[in-house]
C-alpha cells in the first residue's frame, strides 16, 4: 500500500494529543453516600473533580484514538499500485449498423462488442484518455477524450444498435482525425466487418486495431423495394420486391402482405443458394393505408425481414379554378387521377381552406391568398407593384430550365405566348422559362405554400393546344404535392432524409409506431435527417389528422452477414503501435472512511449504553 499525502500524518499526532488532554482534564469521580439532601451543596464543593495527570487507557479512549487514526489515514490517500496496458489516447469506434443486431452469437453481435469495449476500458491505466465514436449512417462523437473511465463505460452501455447502414469511410476518418495530432495513441474499431472500404480512402491503418465479432452465418432478407401507381387508375399499385438468399443452399420462404385489418396477399417463393429473386405484386388500396410486407422465416437478422410502406390517399385533391373559364385548362386537370375540379367566377378568401390548389386565370389581382396557387396572366395584389407593363406583342419561349421537375418530358421550343405581363421578379423567386429578357414562368417557394406564375394569357397562346400541356399540368401538381402523387414519397431507406409535405397545419409529434421512438426533435427546415430505425412513423397534426411514412433497411451490405477477415482486406504498410505498461493507481481511501463511520457508530453505542448499577 502507498500513501499519497503524508503531510496528513501530523494531523493525527495533534488530534490524538488533544483527545488525551481532554481525558486528563476530565479526572475521576468517586461514589459518595450521604444521609440527607441538604448536605448536597456542601458535598459537591468537597468532591469536585480534579485533573488526573496519569493516563488510564480506557476502552472508549482507545476506540476514539483508533477512529482518529483511520480517518487521518483516509486523508493520507492510500492506494495500491498496479500495472496495466495503456495508450496515452484511445478512440473507441462502435459499429451500430444493422448487421450488428445479428443473433448468430449470444446474445447478439452488438452486445458482444460492447462487452469487449468495456473490458478494454477497464484494462487501461487511469491516465489514458478515451473517446467514443458511434459508427452508423451519420458518425457521431459520443464522448470526447476523458480519463473518467466509469463515465465512458456508462456511455458505452447506453448505446443502442440501429437499422441503418454504416458509413465506414466517415467513421474511420473522424477517428483518425482525433488521434492525428498526437504522436502516441490508437483507434480500436469494434465491428463485425460487414462493410466495404473504398480503395481511395486515406487512412493510417497502423494506428487502427479491429476487434471483430460474429460468426460465419447465412441470412435471407429484402434488399430492394419499388412502388408504382397505375397511371389513370386511382388506388392501384404495383409492388416490386427483391429477396436475397445468403445461405449456401436453396430455401423456400413464405411472404405475407397485410394491412392493419387483414392479410391481402400470401405467397411462397423458392430462392436458389446465394442468389436473389424479384417478385411483383398488385395491390388495390381504397384509402391511405400502412402496408407491411413480411418474410415469415427465422433468420439471424430481423430488420431486413419486414418492409413498411404507405399507399393510397384519404381523399382526392381539390383544385379550384377561379376567373375566366378555359376548356383546355379544365379538361387537363380532369384527366389527372385523384383530382376533383371546382370552378368559381370570383374568389372568396374565406373559402380557400376548402381546396388544396387555387388556379387564378385572367382575374383581377386577388387579395389574401394563403394557399398553394397557380397565377395565370395575373398576380396577387401584394405583387402589383412588380408589374412593369402588359406586353401585347407576339413572343416565343426561348429558354427553360430543363432540369426542373416542371419540365419533365416537356418541349417548349414551339410555344408562342401572345400577351404577357412584364414583371420585376420578386424576392425568393426562381425563373423557370423566359423569352429574351422577360420571365414567362417563375416560381416562389415559402415554408407554408408554393406559388407558380404563368405570366401569359392561355387564350392567346398555343400552349393549351400542345400535347405538352396536360403533361405540364401533371408535373405542376406533382411539384405542389410530391407526397400525394409519388407512390414512393412516403417510403425511404434508413439514413436518408425525409422531406415533410408543405402543409399549413403544425406538426405535433412524429413517432415510430413499431418501437415508440419520438423523432419530433429531429425536424430541421421541414425535413428529418438521420432516421436510423425501421418501421411506420405516424405524423400527428394539430388539427387531429394523422399521416404515415415508412422506413426500411434495404441494404445488400448489411444483409450479407458472412464474415471475412478484416486484416486480409486491408493493406498494412507499417507495424501497428503496441500498448505499453503503465502504472495504475487503485485508491482505497473510501474503504477507510467506511470503517471510520462504523467505528463512530460503535463509540456512540458504548458511550450511551447505561453503566452497570446506574439505575439502582
Amino acid at each position: 500500500m502507498y500513501l499519497g499525502n503524508l503531510s496528513a500524518l501530523y494531523l493525527f499526532f495533534v488530534s490524538a494529543l488533544i483527545v488525551i488532554i481532554f481525558y486528563m482534564l476530565k479526572g475521576r469521580k468517586n461514589e459518595v453516600v450521604f444521609s440527607a439532601t441538604f448536605l448536597w451543596k456542601n458535598m459537591i464543593k468537597k468532591n469536585q473533580t480534579k485533573p488526573n495527570w496519569k493516563i488510564k487507557f480506557e476502552p472508549l479512549l482507545i476506540l476514539q484514538l483508533l477512529i482518529l487514526a483511520i480517518l487521518v489515514l483516509a486523508l493520507m490517500q492510500p492506494y495500491f499500485q498496479e500495472w496495466g496496458r495503456s495508450q496515452p489516447r484511445v478512440v473507441l469506434v462502435i459499429d451500430r449498423s444493422a448487421s450488428m443486431q445479428a443473433t448468430d452469437i449470444e446474445p447478439d453481435r452488438f452486445s458482444d462488442s460492447i462487452s469487449k469495449a468495456v473490458n478494454i476500458v477497464n484494462e487501461y491505466g487511469d491516465q489514458t484518455e478515451i473517446a467514443v465514436i458511434s459508427a452508423t449512417a451519420a458518425p457521431e462523437l459520443i464522448m470526447n477524450f476523458s480519463d473518467d473511465h466509469q463515465q465512458i463505460v456508462n456511455r458505452l452501455q447506453n448505446l443502442e444498435v440501429t437499422d441503418a447502414e454504416i458509413d465506414i469511410k466517415e467513421s474511420l476518418q473522424m477517428a483518425q482525425a482525433m488521434i492525428k495530432p498526437f504522436d502516441e495513441g490508437e483507434v480500436k474499431f469494434f465491428t463485425d466487418g460487414v462493410w466495404e472500404l473504398s480503395e481511395d480512402i486515406d487512412l493510417d491503418f497502423s494506428r487502427i486495431d479491429f476487434v471483430q465479432t460474429g460468426s460465419q452465418t447465412g441470412n435471407i432478407g429484402f434488399t430492394e423495394l419499388g412502388i408504382r401507381s397505375a397511371y389513370g387508375f386511382s388506388g392501384d399499385y404495383e409492388l416490386f420486391v427483391e429477396i436475397n438468399n445468403y445461405y449456401k443452399d436453396s430455401r423456400e420462404v413464405p411472404i405475407y402482405i397485410s394491412t392493419p385489418d387483414q392479410t391481402v396477399i400470401s405467397d411462397v417463393i423458392n430462392i436458389e443458394a446465394e442468389a436473389d429473386k424479384s417478385k411483383q405484386y398488385f395491390l388495390d388500396v381504397a384509402q391511405r393505408t400502412p402496408v407491411k410486407i413480411r418474410l415469415d422465416y427465422e433468420t439471424p437478422l430481423e430488420s431486413d425481414n419486414i418492409l413498411y410502406t404507405v399507399l393510397g390517399q384519404n381523399e382526392s385533391l381539390r383544385v379550384l379554378l377561379i376567373g375566366e373559364e378555359n376548356f383546355f385548362l379544365k379538361r387537363a386537370f380532369l384527366s389527372l387521377p385523384d383530382v376533383r375540379v371546382f370552378s368559381e367566377r370570383n374568389f372568396d378568401p374565406e373559402k380557400q381552406d376548402n381546396y388544396d390548389l387555387l388556379v387564378f386565370n385572367n382575374t383581377d389581382y386577388p387579395e389574401k391568398v394563403d394557399n398553394d396557387t397557380i397565377f395565370i396572366n395575373t398576380v396577387p395584389r401584394t405583387m402589383e407593384n412588380k408589374i412593369k407593363e402588359e406586353v401585347e406583342t407576339f413572343s416565343r419561349v426561348t429558354g427553360w430550365n430543363k432540369n426542373h421537375e416542371l419540365f419533365r418530358f416537356i418541349d417548349f421550343s414551339k410555344i408562342n405566348t401572345g400577351n404577357f405581363l412584364s414583371l420585376k421578379l420578386p424576392e425568393k423567386s426562381i425563373n423557370l422559362a423566359s423569352s429574351k429578357a422577360e420571365s414567362l414562368i417563375f416560381s416562389r417557394e415559402d415554408d407554408d405554400k408554393n406559388w407558380l406564375f404563368i405570366t401569359f394569357d392561355l387564350n392567346k397562346s398555343n400552349l393549351p393546344l400542345q400535347v405538352n400541356f396536360p403533361v405540364f399540368l401533371n408535373n405542376a401538381v406533382n411539384w405542389f404535392f410530391p407526397h400525394y402523387f409519388d407512390a414512393e414519397y412516403s417510403n425511404i431507406k434508413t439514413g436518408e432524409i425525409f422531406e415533410l409535405p408543405v402543409i399549413s397545419e403544425k406538426i405535433d409529434t412524429i413517432v415510430n409506431t413499431e418501437k415508440g421512438i419520438d423523432i419530433t426533435g429531429q425536424i430541421r427546415n421541414n425535413h428529418i435527417e438521420n432516421i436510423v430505425n425501421t418501421g411506420f412513423y405516424e405524423i400527428k397534426l394539430n388539427n387531429g389528422h394523422t399521416d404515415y411514412f415508412g422506413v426500411n433497411m434495404l441494404s445488400h451490405t448489411e444483409s450479407d452477414l458472412q464474415l471475412s477477415g478484416i486484416e486480409e482486406r486491408l493493406i498494412i504498410e507499417s507495424e501497428k503501435t503496441e500498448d505499453f505498461d503503465m502504472e495504475r493507481l487503485q485508491p482505497i481511501w473510501p474503504l477507510f472512511v467506511l470503517i471510520g463511520i462504523l467505528l463512530l457508530l460503535l463509540e456512540w453505542f458504548i458511550y450511551c449504553k447505561p453503566q452497570k448499577g446506574a439505575d439502582q
